[in-house]
């Protein structure tokens, strides 16, 4: 028997507030993108936009409903189906007739694959930063975010788990 030679890839996407519209057209060329860099079982776009589509998804039966989900589904060579896209949480929920802030204004996403091929990931992720997404994912203990920089082009950032001392 041989040890499963994939990784864990933890991936988040972020964007900052934009209509459902607005963000269903970047997540659609963000699907067309994962089409050219030869992703597998691309599926069509999935755009929950009215308080309905929410309720007759699986989101419908979550005890904080989003707003709005736009995503698509899509396999590397060597992976289980994954999904990407971006999701409009309430940025505040009423609990025992309180008003309490949750999450965050932004639209999020996060989501893992088990894969060897980090590069076509790297450049699915590459990709969804120049339209302005802020896309990171956490491998072997480092975490790399691409993003748009005030200039306009992509920019990086790694940062490294810190080892414990006595390690």
């Amino acid at each position: 028997m041989t040890a499963d030679p994939r990784i864990t890839v933890s991936y988040r996407f972020s964007h900052p507030p934009a209509s459902p519209e607005a963000i269903k057209a970047i997540i659609e060329k963000l699907r067309q993108r994962a089409i050219e860099l030869g992703l597998r079982q691309v599926s069509e776009l999935v755009a929950l936009l009215t308080e309905q589509d929410i309720l007759a998804s699986r989101y419908g039966s979550q005890p904080i409903q989003p707003f709005a989900v736009v995503y698509f589904g899509a396999a590397l060579f060597d992976s289980d189906l994954a999904e990407f896209g971006l999701c409009k949480l309430p940025v505040e929920i009423e609990v025992g007739g309180a008003t309490i802030p949750f999450g965050v204004d932004e639209w999020t996403w996060g989501g893992t694959i088990r894969t060897r091929d980090v590069k076509t990931l790297s450049e699915l992720f590459d990709f969804a930063a120049g339209l302005g997404l802020w896309a990171s994912m956490t491998f072997a203990g480092m975490t790399i975010s691409c993003f748009r920089g005030a200039n306009g082009t992509v920019e990086y950032d790694q940062e490294w788990l810190q080892t414990p001392e006595d390690f």
